[in-house]
């Protein structure tokens, strides 16, 4: 193809401006998802998608139904609570489950509850989980995070007939 040169020009600035703006648009999908900053310390928004790859990277090739457990994983710390994303959710709820709940100068209490829609509410945190980690085996993936400055969260997904369900959910709380 024989352009004129103004052309060929132009095409050339317009692929070094388009290779240009990758990192920014990296950083800026970073930027969505601001950091909590507790004391001296800053942690990472579990939406980010450096903590994204991060938490994927620590599931990969250690559990099963890998692709599922992302998702699992995703709808809960960073999916709305609505629509397509809601029924999703609530399959990972099975009809009962355990939640412990610790406060400072409280005794820990565990107790089974049932599931419901302010339970699935109050456990995805959609969007508003930070510094998230987590341990894995291969049928069991327990995550943690902070949803604010006083508190940490978490639940425990487990593999059970062909499907990730929740386990146990818990917070502490200062």
């Amino acid at each position: 193809m024989n352009l004129p040169y103004h052309n060929r020009l132009l095409m050339f600035f317009l692929f070094i401006f388009s290779v240009s703006a990758w990192p920014c648009k990296v950083a800026h999908a970073d930027s969505t998802y601001p950091p909590l900053n507790i004391y001296d310390t800053s942690y990472p928004n579990a939406c980010s998608l450096s903590k994204q790859l991060e938490l994927w990277k620590a599931i990969s090739g250690k559990v099963k139904d890998e692709a599922l457990a992302r998702r699992a994983l995703h709808a809960l710390l960073c999916g709305p609570r609505t629509g397509p994303e809601r029924v999703f959710l609530a399959s990972l709820f099975p009809q009962k489950l355990r939640e412990k709940i610790e406060g400072t100068g409280q005794e820990p209490s565990s107790e089974i509850i049932l599931r419901s829609d302010e339970l699935i509410d109050r456990t995805a945190a959609a969007g508003e989980a930070w510094g998230a980690s987590v341990t894995v085996t291969h049928d069991r993936i327990e995550l943690s995070y902070h949803p604010d400055e006083v508190c940490v969260s978490g639940f425990t997904l487990s593999y059970r007939g062909a499907k990730w369900v929740i386990d146990e959910i818990g917070s502490a709380c200062d």
